[in-house]
């Protein structure tokens, strides 16, 4: 699943996420290839921890998954959530961190791959 937020100053923040599937001609597993919405927020990194959770939400527990962001610190975030996670008061997007942190902690505990990973963006390379 691909991920991805956006926010211009003054505007509220987008997120959006694509489906993508190696045999995608032959079968969709979700008959929607994505979703894209609205946050009451001028907020990039909230934007982009939104995207990631509504990804881990969209799919079934015991479905494997990588999700593939250009949010640097969105998977710093969620990375250093375990060990920071009775010092959240003062923590960016602490609702989306914690709905994460919940999803991927039920996710490990039915032994279902999950794999957030790092793309570069903006680079004008496919």
């Amino acid at each position: 699943i691909c991920t991805d937020g956006s926010t211009y100053k003054g505007l509220n923040s987008g997120a959006s996420l694509m489906f993508m599937e190696d045999d995608y001609m032959e079968r969709e597993i979700w008959q929607t290839k994505g979703y894209y919405w609205t946050l009451h927020t001028s907020d990039n990194c909230i934007a982009e921890l939104s995207a990631i959770n509504k990804a881990l939400r969209s799919i079934p527990i015991d479905q494997g998954t990588r999700i593939w962001t250009d949010s640097k610190s969105a998977m710093d975030a969620i990375n250093s959530y375990d060990k920071n996670v009775h010092n959240l008061l003062r923590c960016q997007g602490r609702p989306y961190l914690i709905a994460i942190g919940k999803i991927l902690k039920i996710r490990n505990e039915a032994n279902t791959y999950t794999r957030i990973s790092h793309v570069r963006s903006h680079t004008g390379f496919r």
